[in-house]
């Protein structure tokens, strides 16, 4: 900050002032939904891998802290990344997660109606909603299987140009129905 120089002083001074804590809440529906923000790595480390067949091409990645499988498909200068997650409860439920995996291709949200339209797959005897979204206009797209248990929710993801997820989708779909929790 810059400030009138008060009765000749030509010192600088400066101030360190602590962080305020923010006060801002959740709406009570949607905090009852979520899990616990704080140990959330630690409760996801505790859900084993599932077995399942990883298609040709598929290269393996870093699974860091969260990530229950991690692979990147490329072809060309073009590509997609597979991800499986797997959190306690919903996380804010079905809607929700589609919707930000919409948003993470710059797509608008959809309602409950149009998600209740969504195909459906089994996943290992859990019956999964399948996602499928292409934003025409970026190039990117998004294919993924949000599969619902009792106690957790999985999450399976390929995500890029829009060209590999199609040239992809059936050897995604295989690797959908090879998952055995």
């Amino acid at each position: 900050m810059a400030g009138c120089d008060k009765g000749g002083k030509k010192e600088v001074t400066t101030y360190d002032v602590p962080k305020e804590e923010s006060k801002a809440e959740m709406p009570m529906a949607t905090m009852a939904q979520q899990p616990p923000i704080h140990g959330l790595a630690e409760v996801t480390q505790g859900f084993s891998i599932p077995k399942w067949d990883v298609p040709e091409g598929w290269v393996a990645q870093s699974l860091g802290t969260m990530r229950k499988g991690s692979f990147l498909v490329t072809e060309g200068d073009k590509s997609a990344e597979v991800s499986v997650l797997a959190f306690p409860g919903d996380v804010g439920g079905v809607l929700q997660n589609v919707n930000r995996w919409r948003d993470q291709i710059n797509l608008e949200g959809i309602s409950e109606a149009v998600l209740s339209k969504f195909p459906t797959e089994n996943v290992d005897g859990f019956k999964s909603i399948i996602v499928d979204a292409v934003n025409s206009e970026t190039g990117k797209a998004v294919l993924g299987a949000i599969v619902p248990q009792s106690a957790a929710s999985w999450y399976f993801k390929m995500m890029g140009d829009a060209s590999v997820v199609e040239s992809q989708r059936d050897n995604f779909m295989k690797f959908l129905k090879s998952v055995q929790f």
